[in-house]
């Protein structure tokens, strides 16, 4: 515990300075998204069969040195459908190593792959591990040329950028071993009906719960072991496997082996050692023996058996007895009996072999065995025609008649896999009709929609061996609400929002929800329907993108089990266009245009564009009283020569730029004594101020004799106007001349 907690600070150290490295490749600053949380299983392997060999692969399955034959007849389901959904909400890591596991100083790669389509990848070691790298867009490659370490570990991080800079890792520890393998022999010469034992001692292995110790009697398996702990890489405790066995005549040239082998995940195991013994086992033969079968081992009711009685005496009297009133044909031999029924019409099968064996005193043998008889009657108590998610149910199962009763062992499967398995002890009578039942209860799900269930009715054979009589199954249809909701745009789906598309474009949204009944898909779209085709079942289509489709799209999915929605924000993308200017509030369609010397000027630039343009002026006067406000206002205070030219307003955005120019020219008042023009209600653009402009605001900026030369020569009714309108510069005026 103590090393998994250094090695876990280790791994924490080692993040953040990797998420220092990954943030110097982004421009602005990564929010990154939290772990998923790690596994605590220090193994995960994953089979992956690659078409391509540039990239990554994995071994389809452990290298085997020989073929274990078993006993155990075949089995046969019927085929099973599945109707599967998977949504997926993110990119996946996957890494393995070739091979799976990997003798001490032999060579190994490690392969690391995503399905992130931009990725920034890393793998990290233990300290002081040498390798040779290779990379593509999307895997790396590490080649070791000596493994010299028991505790290989290998972290791949990825980091995607089209994933919202969502960081991932996937951890791994590589199966390393070496190849020892010893066995503790027993004495030279056994003797029959002893007792003795076989040890072995296994390989070094880490981690040490990797490695299997089987003893093989020839090819059959008759123990095998493993330990449940990992251990510590720099402890060599070596696994120990012990047989005990009582020696017996068949023993006698007998071999015994001792196989290890670790495992290389998805059930495969990979053999890394072996080592065998040959026993000699001496006995004096005092009794002969006595065997009787059956073929087959088990028999329908109705059906045909062979009765078979052999022995070991060579001058034998035999006889096999069953109830009376059965029929059959006999065959014999100088040791056996074979016995032939065409029909078996009893539940009570019993048989008796006698034998007198003359050469051993006359002694008298008797084997009796009970034949297991059946029929093929499975019976399904099916649940209601349509589940319920999240509700509870139970499917019961009524098996064959069978004697004796407990040789029946009835099994529910969903799909290939166990669920429940059950039998009973009691033997029961062969006139009683009493059928076992296994009842399944469970809690629909939705991965139940469309799962086939199996009761499978077997029969024990003896020696670890079950032949099938009988299968029925059922398939289930579950309800449930509509969930996974998804949106697409334009084939991509949309892990985020809002989502940019260009003015113009043809677009279209797709939605897509889980559920049973299938759900009914419904939009709502800001534009109501202005230029916008919805089609079952989800689709939204835009035929020509425009500002009023931008805003958020909601998709709604129902069905009778509830509702789930999903959003999605559209923004329509436009560069700047149809830029104008206005001079004085007078857009200009044309040019030049004529200014007074003296006057104040606004020009006001305005454009069109998704995001809003940025507006930038160019004067000609380089800022000589002049005053640029945003957004895209410029004020001339006293327009003067300096101030006449080109005026240029540029506006851009990300999708582009737009200019518009207007050419301005001052004049010198027409004649003396006349007074410019002015407007009473424009608004001063510059400080947001409504404000009353004429020559009367020109002149306060002018030269004071300007003044006085200019206010002598206006009428009573000129300087009334101007009293009410401009009291401050009037009173001024008044002040100066000593006029009334």
């Amino acid at each position: 515990m103590r090393q998994v907690a250094v090695r876990n600070q280790e791994v924490q150290m080692h993040h953040r300075a990797e998420h220092a490295k990954l943030r110097a490749f982004q421009k602005d600053k990564l929010v990154l998204a939290p772990h998923q949380a790690r596994q605590e299983e220090l193994f995960q392997f994953q089979t992956t069969a690659w078409g391509n060999r540039e990239e990554p692969f994995s071994p389809n399955s452990a290298i085997m040195d020989f073929k274990l034959n078993s006993a155990v007849g075949c089995i046969y389901i019927s085929p099973v459908i599945f109707s599967i959904t998977a949504i997926v909400t993110g990119f996946e890591i996957r890494s393995n190593t070739n091979p799976s596991a990997v003798e001490f100083g032999d060579s190994l790669e490690v392969n690391c792959t995503t399905t992130c389509t931009d990725p920034i990848i890393n793998m990290e070691y233990k300290p002081g591990t040498q390798h040779h790298r290779t990379t593509g867009s999307n895997w790396f490659r590490d080649y070791f040329p000596s493994v010299r370490a028991w505790d290989f570990a290998a972290a791949c991080i990825v980091l995607c950028k089209s994933e919202s800079s969502q960081l991932k890792e996937e951890k791994m520890v590589a199966t390393v071993y070496n190849r020892e393998i010893s066995i503790t022999s027993p004495p030279e010469v056994l003797e029959a009906n002893r007792t003795y034992s076989l040890e072995c001692i296994g390989p070094r292995v880490y981690p040490n719960n990797k490695l299997i110790l089987t003893w093989l009697r020839g090819s059959e398996i008759v123990q095998s072991n493993s330990t449940g702990e990992q251990g510590y890489p720099d402890e060599d405790k070596r696994l120990r496997n012990v047989f005990s066995f009582t020696a017996s005549v068949s023993d006698d040239g007998q071999v015994y082996t001792c196989l290890a082998e670790v495992d290389s995940g998805s059930s495969n195991r990979k053999i890394i050692a072996n080592s065998s013994v040959t026993l000699q086992t001496h006995s004096i033969v005092t009794e002969f023996e006595i065997r009787i079968n059956t073929n087959p081992s088990a028999v329908e009711f109705g059906d045909s058996l062979e009765v078979n009685c052999t022995t070991t005496c060579t001058d034998p009297i035999i006889n096999v007895e069953y109830k009376p009133g059965t029929q059959h044909h006999r065959t014999t031999g100088s040791n056996w009996f074979r016995d032939y029924f065409p029909s078996v019409r009893a539940w009570d099968f019993a048989a008796a072999c006698i034998v007198l064996c003359k050469s051993e005193s006359s002694q008298l043998k008797e084997e009796k065995m009970v034949v297991t008889v059946y029929n093929r009657e499975i019976n399904i108590t099916s649940p209601p025609e349509v589940l319920e998610a999240n509700r509870t149910y139970s499917l019961e199962c009524i098996g064959p008649r069978v004697y004796p009763n407990n040789k029946l062992i009835l099994t529910w499967l969903r799909g290939s896999e166990i669920v429940q398995s059950n039998s009973t002890g009691e033997q029961g009578y062969p006139d009683e009709d009493k059928r076992l039942r296994n009842v399944f209860s469970f809690t629909a799900s939705v991965s139940d929609d469309g799962q086939v269930y199996t009761c499978l009715a077997e029969v024990d054979s003896g020696s670890s061996n079950r032949k099938i009589i009988a299968n029925s199954s059922v398939t289930l249809q579950t309800h449930y609400k509509p969930g996974d909701t998804t949106i697409s745009v334009n084939n991509k789906t949309v892990s985020g929002f809002p989502v940019n598309v260009s003015k113009g474009d043809e677009v279209t949204l797709i939605c897509n929800s889980n559920g049973n009944p299938t759900p009914t898909l419904k939009w709502e779209d800001p534009s109501n329907g202005s230029n916008v085709e919805i089609a079952p079942p989800g689709i939204v289509r835009i035929s020509h993108a425009t500002s009023e489709h931008q805003g958020i799209y909601k998709c709604t999915a129902t069905n009778p089990y509830g509702i789930d929605e999903k959003e999605v924000d559209i923004r329509v993308t436009d560069k700047p266009g149809d830029t104008t200017i206005s001079v004085n509030n007078k857009t200009v369609s044309g040019f030049p245009v004529n200014v007074s010397k003296g006057d104040e000027v606004t020009l006001i630039c305005n454009s069109n564009g998704n995001p809003t343009p940025t507006l930038k002026w160019e004067d000609p006067s380089n800022g000589s009283n002049v005053e640029i406000a945003p957004p895209g206002i410029l004020c001339i205070f006293h327009a003067t020569s300096e101030h006449q030219g080109i005026y240029k307003c540029t506006a851009t955005n990300p999708y582009g730029i737009d200019e518009k120019e207007v050419d301005i020219r001052v004049t010198v008042l027409g004649r003396a004594g006349a007074i410019p023009s002015y407007d009473t209600t424009r608004k001063n653009a510059c400080y947001g101020a409504s404000a009353k402009i004429g020559i009367a605001f020109n002149m306060c900026r002018a030269e004071s004799h300007v003044l006085d030369k200019e206010m002598a020569k206006w009428k009573v009714k000129d300087l009334g106007k101007i009293q009410k309108i401009f009291p401050s510069v009037f009173q001024k005026w008044k002040v100066k001349t000593g006029k009334k």
